[in-house]
């Protein structure tokens, strides 16, 4: 695997068990919104994003705070079709898996989002798939499946256009 990293930490001094980190417009190349993202990370002092390049088809950024991973971005590229609910079916039935009701071929299950979408051409590996799994215990994260597809949703064209997709 090869290993290119980006690493970007952002931290504000204070005391107390709040937020006391400000959330970037960017994060491992991304636009996101730090409105839907913050309400799917934890308290602490310092956030951090590092991106890496996993092999030539694959992205992975973690966002972490305080040293603890909270969410994890995948993006892939050139990829076949799939179906994501009966993928998301056989292999985490135990999410709950339902369609996104926001995005095509797109999954939300407790802790985790997947979307498949098409990079036009015609069939084969011609496909993006984002795949963003919320660290946690099953109950929190479960309390968090509305804010993870809304996050999801607003980042999909941000990851798309970061692997150069055109729908």
């Amino acid at each position: 695997m090869a290993g290119a990293a980006a690493v970007l930490l952002v931290g504000v001094s204070g005391c107390g068990g709040s937020k006391q980190y400000t959330i970037p417009a960017q994060i491992c190349g991304g636009t996101v919104s730090p409105k839907l993202l913050e309400p799917l990370l934890p308290e602490g002092k310092e956030l951090k994003a590092e991106q890496k390049t996993l092999d030539s088809r694959r992205q992975q950024c973690v966002v972490s705070v305080d040293g603890k991973s909270a969410l994890f971005i995948d993006e892939y590229r050139d990829q076949n079709y799939f179906d994501v609910l009966e993928h998301a079916r056989k292999t985490h039935p135990e999410g709950n898996p339902e369609i996104s009701g926001r995005v095509d071929n797109a999954v939300i299950s407790d802790g985790e989002f997947t979307a498949v979408t098409s990079c036009g051409g015609g069939g084969g590996e011609n496909h993006h798939v984002l795949d963003m799994v919320l660290a946690g215990s099953r109950e929190k994260i479960k309390e968090k499946r509305g804010e993870l597809e809304r996050f999801a949703v607003s980042y999909l064209p941000a990851s798309l256009k970061k692997v150069e997709c055109r729908k």
